[in-house]
């Protein structure tokens, strides 16, 4: 005797309502995903930026004056995650501003909180920032 047993799969509706509430999900869960990729990258910028003025305030005390440009190694002006160019301007050895510049390519290019600056005196600045952003705003998230 043969089994009639009916298997039943879904229906085409019952598939096209999951494929609605999945992109639906992903429609709202993916920006608030892609905002905190960019608030972690940012991390990275305002981490290196410090790491360089430490260096700069060690070497200005043990040498009496902040080193030049070439003088810094190329290790210490690096960001994790190769999303931000580090540079420095020191030219007199009494001052220094760091910069983290957003690389086009990368996928802080479109970040709202634009490029970071710290100088000698501490003063933590943003360049470019967009959406009405603050240093405040930038440098504490």
């Amino acid at each position: 005797m043969a089994s009639t047993k009916h298997l039943r799969g879904m229906t085409l509706l019952e598939l096209m309502v999951v494929v609605g509430i999945v992109a639906t999900l992903a429609t709202v869960a993916l920006p608030t995903y892609r905002e905190y990729l960019k608030r972690a990258n940012r991390g990275d910028a305002r981490a290196a930026l410090l790491k360089v003025a430490q260096f700069m305030e060690r070497a200005a005390t043990a040498n009496g004056m902040y080193p030049l440009e070439g003088q810094v190694p190329q290790s210490v002006k690096t960001a994790e995650g190769g999303r931000y160019d580090i540079t420095l301007w020191s030219t007199d050895g009494a001052t220094f501003t760091v910069t983290a510049t957003r690389k086009p390519s990368s996928q802080q290019a479109d970040d709202r909180c634009g490029d970071f600056r710290i100088d000698h005196t501490g003063n933590r600045t943003v360049l470019n920032a967009a959406g009405g952003m603050t240093a405040d705003d930038c440098w504490r998230r």
